[in-house]
């Protein structure tokens, strides 16, 4: 009897150390892959909501990644947790072509140094740092910040981000956790009413938020995509779903690089990675069957009479001192 008593206790003492703040994050992260937003979504139904995805974007390969993030979409909330993820999958769809781009288009038509900022940060001989991955990583200086936080040697392997599922999706997370403009953390912010638009001013707010942003149709597919991702989720999307209210200046606050005001410099390809010389007319939502999940719509596709996304980029640095 002394020895069961004894036992019993001794559980009872590790049970309590296990839930100590200490500990609780390492559970976390291990139950991350059995818990979270693996409850609501699946590979079947990534799929089913992006059938053209490239083989980088495996779900399990988000599922991995999430390890290294477990308060990702993993709040014990699942209406906050099915918003998050619908915005995560939503915003990520956009940027790289309903995740049918591993990495630009356009990789091949400019030169090695196109995203080498030598005065930002190191770049290794051979190696490109156009976009990759689902938020299409670029530029030197956020290969190196990325991979320093994921415990990755990307200014000198920059390629991995294109070839491995759960590298490409932590490049993803580090982004959507990590302190952008303002000091905003777009995981901090996403479950507010207003979040999804936050999130959209965070990553390419100078030209698609306020009422005179000149790219508003861009909002309105991700808008479009988010309140998909919700329903096939089962959440509501809120009510406050628009940018429009927030200042047109945060892009070009945004994309000026790291050493002026310690924000991360993302470059937004949606149409970076289209081809260009693809012209096709923005298709027009139709209500998806009940029978089966609604899929994403392809972002506008630009005319190609008109430069590039990844060229106003590279023009807009230089025009700000970059």
């Amino acid at each position: 009897m002394k020895i069961v008593a004894t036992l019993a206790l001794a559980c009872a003492i590790t049970a309590t150390a296990d839930e100590s703040p200490n500990n609780r994050g390492l559970r976390t992260a291990a139950e991350a892959a059995d818990a979270g937003f693996t409850k609501y979504f699946d590979q079947a139904a990534f799929s089913a909501q992006f059938p053209g995805a490239a083989a980088l974007y495996k779900f399990d390969g988000l599922v991995e990644a999430a390890k290294k993030y477990p308060e990702f979409a993993n709040s014990g909330s699942e209406v906050n947790d099915k918003r998050e993820l619908a915005a995560f999958l939503a915003e990520a769809a956009h940027e790289c072509d309903n995740f049918k781009a591993a990495e630009e288009y356009a990789k091949d038509t400019y030169p090695e140094s196109k995203y080498c900022k030598p005065d930002a940060g190191p770049c290794a001989a051979g190696h490109r740092y156009h976009g990759r991955g689902p938020i299409q990583l670029s530029w030197n200086f956020n290969y190196i910040a990325a991979g320093k936080a994921l415990g990755l040697d990307l200014l000198n392997s920059p390629e991995t981000v294109g070839t491995d599922s759960a590298a490409a999706w932590q490049t993803a997370l580090w982004f959507w956790m990590t302190p952008q403009k303002g000091g905003k953390i777009i995981h901090n912010v996403v479950t507010q009413e207003d979040g999804f638009a936050q999130a959209t001013d965070i990553i390419n707010g100078g030209e698609e938020c306020g009422p005179a942003a000149p790219h508003k149709e861009k909002e309105a597919q991700r808008i479009e995509n988010y309140k998909k991702m919700c329903a096939a989720l089962g959440v509501q999307p809120g009510s406050k779903m628009s940018c429009n209210q927030f200042v047109n200046a945060s892009l070009k606050h945004f994309r000026k690089h790291d050493d002026d005001n310690g924000t991360t410099h993302h470059h937004n390809v949606v149409s970076a990675v289209m081809p260009a010389k693809t012209v096709a007319p923005t298709p027009t939502p139709t209500r998806a069957p009940t029978t089966a999940p609604p899929t994403m719509a392809p972002p506008a596709k630009r005319d190609p009479k008109t430069l590039s996304e990844g060229q106003w980029t590279v023009d807009e640095v230089r025009q700000q001192g970059g």
